[in-house]
């Protein structure tokens, strides 16, 4: 009980400051104190998360479609990501995951056939939308081979750098490979695919994600 108040209190001063002009473009344009105050409660709801006997990939908290709010890898995003993760007014960028539950309900489902997935998608209004899905791994559903490498292509950072270490724990992270990347347009069956061709660039196509914490709030 101690642990579920003090998690709530750390939520709420975190999306307090979220939700306020000191995270302008989702912490590119944050001053060193706002990110090392982001950092220190991220810290301590990290702390809870590891302490806890929830499994964040097998959680049903884990699926559904999670705005992103804040991010402090500037240097490891792509530079699509880069550009658009800056970007406040006119695009929201969420990330859909379907891995617990892939057949799906009437929130979200699969956008790969009933196969886990996870998709990053940046919407443009309600009128258009970017989305990237790859098939999703967990400890408990091993679909993939975990990337090896950076993720660089000829030493260009195209996709997203990301480290080869080894989890905390091996229940918290999502490896994931990119099937598809395409461009939707709302109330229109007409899609642009993203020319991109993932399945010839195997483990460069790769990345991952690590789920420290999780509640209904926050991820």
């Amino acid at each position: 009980l101690n642990s579920i108040n003090e998690s709530n209190k750390l939520e709420d001063k975190l999306l307090d400051i979220l939700q306020s002009d000191l995270t302008i473009g989702r912490g590119s344009k944050s001053s060193l104190e706002t990110t090392q105050t982001i950092e220190s409660l991220v810290e301590k709801l990290e702390l809870i998360g590891r302490n806890s006997k929830i499994n964040p990939t097998t959680s049903k908290l884990l699926d559904g479609c999670w705005k992103l709010l804040y991010t402090s890898s500037p240097g490891t995003n792509s530079p699509i990501q880069r550009t658009f993760t800056a970007i406040d007014k006119g695009v929201n960028v969420y990330q859909v995951v379907n891995v617990v539950n892939p057949q799906g309900n009437e929130m979200s489902k699969s956008f790969l056939n009933s196969i886990p997935d996870v998709s990053n998608t940046i919407c443009f209004g309600d009128k258009a939308r970017l989305r990237v899905t790859a098939i999703a791994s967990t400890n408990n559903n091993k679909l993939i081979e975990p990337r090896k490498n950076d993720g660089k292509i000829f030493g260009l950072n195209i996709f997203g750098i990301s480290s080869t270490a080894p989890p905390r724990d091996p229940n918290e992270r999502i490896d994931f490979s990119f099937q598809e990347a395409k461009l939707e347009f709302a109330n229109s069956p007409i899609t642009l695919p993203y020319p991109v061709p993932f399945k010839l660039l195997g483990d460069e196509a790769k990345g991952w994600i690590d789920i420290t914490y999780i509640s209904s709030k926050f991820r």
